[in-house]
């Protein structure tokens, strides 16, 4: 069964159109989704939105009823309850991994060995100049 047609694929996509109509600021903080039961959970970025997740449930309830009515799923049209929760340490491994790839710096790996096809002269200076300040960053390595 090809993937985009598979069961799973299929209330994948139907949970993200019911994202999408979402109103923006549960949509953009929202980290990720799963269905475990008849639950679906939202897992949020701020703690303040999973008060505004439960406020919300009978308008995310209605919503996927109505995704449901144009595109039958039965996994989905098996979910009762909707939760939320912060996902505190989710969002702490996040940070510390950033602090990690900001520190990862890549080396520069061109050597200024190209061509200067241009004819225009101040064009032309303007890549020799280029070429002078890779190859002083070549150098430098």
């Amino acid at each position: 069964m090809p993937l985009a047609t598979s069961p799973k694929a299929k209330s994948h996509r139907l949970i993200y159109e019911l994202l999408h109509f979402l109103p923006p600021l549960l949509r953009e903080n929202t980290l990720f989704w799963y269905i475990r039961g008849d639950t679906l959970n939202f897992v949020v970025a701020n703690q303040a939105l999973v008060a505004e997740y439960n406020y919300k449930q009978s308008l995310i309830k209605g919503l996927l009823g109505e995704l449901l009515k144009h595109t039958p799923d039965e996994s989905l049209a098996a979910i009762t309850k909707i939760k939320a929760f912060y996902g505190s340490k989710i969002l702490k491994a996040r940070d510390e991994m950033k602090g990690e790839l900001e520190a990862i710096s890549l080396a520069e790996l061109a050597t200024g060995a190209f061509d200067n096809p241009l004819i225009d002269p101040k064009n032309a200076a303007l890549l020799e100049e280029i070429r002078a300040i890779i190859k002083e960053a070549h150098a430098r390595r």
